[in-house]
């Protein structure tokens, strides 16, 4: 079986690109378990100066494998703490440049997870969704942190609250990302970025990008934990069944607010 997450080194970059792309790289245990080992390594090899996240196929990551824990769907906090929390945590935490490369889509929580990123480089034809209230839960690994960081409360709420589909464009000019090229110069652009970020001064990098995070309050770990707490009480309402049972078969949902 192919592995999920395919890992590379070039020179001192380290390249993770999600591997399931008959869904648009859904995080299922198996490859966020793998993704948790793959930042576990990367952490603990001091060689890797840097490091490039990317998605396989036709897009970076359609947000969580609704099917693949549909039987486990009680309470969502358990499935964050276990499979999802240590990959976000795991990538803000690195002390080292981690770039995101978009491709296509990124929704939910594969929304989350390129936010987890330092910097981010889209495609023209790129797009970013925090879809959450559209299957009844409230946004999470992290998103709450993430973007009310970068765009304000204001500009959070209505990001979240609609579920908006936002262009490359649209997310360039809400600082959701740092540049928008060609779909043909994505490749080019964020590996040259990559390669630069490795060759700078580590220390001073590793420094940096402590006092950025160590800036914001509250802190990520805390967001977790209130957003963990949160979709403990949205996954037991019948809103989220009935949002999951509607997206499972392709229809509008009927939302009763119970």
């Amino acid at each position: 079986m192919a592995n999920k997450v395919v890992y590379q080194v070039d020179e001192n970059v380290a390249f993770l690109t999600l591997n399931r792309p008959e869904v648009v790289n859904a995080l299922d245990p198996a490859l966020s378990l793998e993704l948790q080992e793959c930042i576990q390594s990367i952490a603990s090899n001091k060689d890797i100066k840097a490091v490039c996240l990317s998605g396989s196929g036709k897009g970076f990551c359609s947000g969580l494998d609704l099917k693949a824990f549909s039987g486990n769907l009680d309470k969502p906090s358990d499935i964050l703490d276990k499979y999802f929390h240590p990959v976000i945590l795991g990538l803000h935490k690195l002390p080292i440049p981690v770039i995101g490369k978009l491709k296509g889509m990124a929704a939910g929580a594969g929304a989350s997870l390129l936010l987890a990123c330092d910097m981010i480089i889209a495609s023209e034809n790129a797009g970013i969704a925090f879809s959450f209230m559209k299957i009844g839960l409230v946004p999470d690994c992290g998103a709450t942190w993430f973007v009310k960081e970068k765009v304000g409360y204001n500009k959070a709420y209505e990001i979240f609250a609609t579920g908006k589909t936002l262009s490359a464009k649209e997310a360039l000019d809400l600082n959701l990302v740092n540049q928008v090229v060609p779909e043909n110069d994505l490749d080019v652009t964020a590996d040259e970025m990559s390669h630069c970020l490795s060759k700078g001064p580590g220390v001073a990098l590793g420094l940096m990008k402590s006092n950025l995070r160590q800036s914001a309050s509250p802190s990520l770990e805390e967001v977790l934990e209130i957003e963990a707490k949160a979709q403990d009480i949205a996954g037991a309402t019948e809103d989220f069944r009935e949002g999951v049972n509607a997206f499972i078969e392709k229809r509008m949902p009927n939302y009763q607010g119970k």
